[in-house]
């Protein structure tokens, strides 16, 4: 939580679960919005915390949405809705941070907010977590179930639609490689036995696995040697910079911000959503290339904490508010 210490009780930045941020957040009300908001969708949330802000008299407020639901999440109608209750907050939002200039270009391509109110501050993470792991790749291996020898294509994130699960498993049925490879889908959602009765159904359970949610990611990265996100839509995809930071190199849909986080054909690949041949194409492409896999995993590394460091993000977080700020004080 960033804090403008001059004005400490003031000024103090509160992020809420939804992604979203406002000025004098430090209210008994705002307090219990922010714990009543847990597991909430992200535009909900910052729809309540935007109007709760403002009643509570705050003046500046910043909003980062994490992403937008302007496409691919409902239907037609409801999403309608969702743009016009977005250009309605927008009027009360002070900035917009966008994650990528690809999120900042759907913003005003559905004319959610202007210009001026938007601004772009790349996704950070704590890059070392994910290189010094001092993990035993062949015992972590053991402990999920896959064989020492297997090359192993991970997927990392919630088992719904918006995420593509399916098509990963769809394209590890038609993946060329062998029979040493075990595919890993690390994580919880309302597809998961709709998926495990699919690889059953195309004769790869034995070779898939399922572990359930996982908290300690930075090691499970150890035992991945390429990471599938075939999402659907997406703002950034968290699991691609992990994987990239780790040296892991990914295969994901081009939608969204994804081709502004992986380095087409440097870093990883990016292949059509929804497009089961072109995700099997990449994967036999990588897994039998280990040279190809090697260079793109250093370039990964390097590509990422060039670019998507937290120090990156909250010395450009930090300086958006101290202008605000500043602004407001005029």
């Amino acid at each position: 939580m960033f804090r403008a210490s001059s004005e400490a009780k003031k000024t103090a930045a509160h992020p809420m679960s939804s992604g979203t941020c406002s000025r004098c957040m430090g209210t008994h009300s705002l307090t219990r919005l922010s714990n009543t908001s847990r597991g909430a969708r992200p535009a909900k949330a910052g729809v309540l915390a935007r109007i709760a802000a403002r009643l509570a008299g705050i003046k500046i407020v910043v909003h980062t949405p994490h992403g937008h639901n302007f496409y691919g999440y409902f239907d037609p109608f409801f999403t309608k809705l969702v743009i016009w209750l977005e250009r309605q907050m927008s009027r009360i939002t002070d900035k917009i941070i966008c994650l990528t200039e690809l999120e900042k270009s759907d913003f005003l391509k559905f004319r959610v907010a202007p210009e001026e109110k938007l601004t772009v501050i790349y996704q950070g993470l704590e890059l070392e977590k994910y290189r010094n792991t001092a993990v035993d790749k062949a015992v972590l291996k053991r402990s999920l179930g896959i064989r020492r020898e297997d090359l192993v294509v991970g997927f990392i994130g919630r088992l719904e639609e918006i995420k593509g699960p399916e098509y990963f498993v769809r394209a590890a049925a038609k993946a060329t490689s062998g029979d040493n490879i075990t595919f890993l889908i690390i994580g919880e959602g309302n597809l998961r036995d709709k998926l495990k009765n699919l690889a059953e159904a195309l004769g790869i359970a034995g070779k898939t696995v399922f572990t359930g949610w996982r908290e300690d990611i930075p090691q499970i990265l150890a035992a991945i040697d390429i990471l599938v996100q075939p999402s659907l839509n997406e703002a950034v995809g968290i699991a691609l910079l992990e994987a990239q930071a780790a040296g892991v190199p990914v295969v994901a849909s081009r939608v969204g911000g994804v081709p502004e986080v992986v380095k087409d054909g440097f870093s990883g690949i990016l292949v059509p959503a929804k497009d089961t041949d072109a995700l099997a194409a990449a994967i036999n492409l990588l897994s039998s290339q280990p040279q190809t896999r090697s260079a793109m995993a250093t370039y990964a590394s390097e590509w990422v904490k060039g670019r998507f460091s937290l120090d990156a993000m909250v010395e450009k977080t930090a300086g958006l508010y101290a202008i605000l700020l500043e602004k407001d004080k005029r």
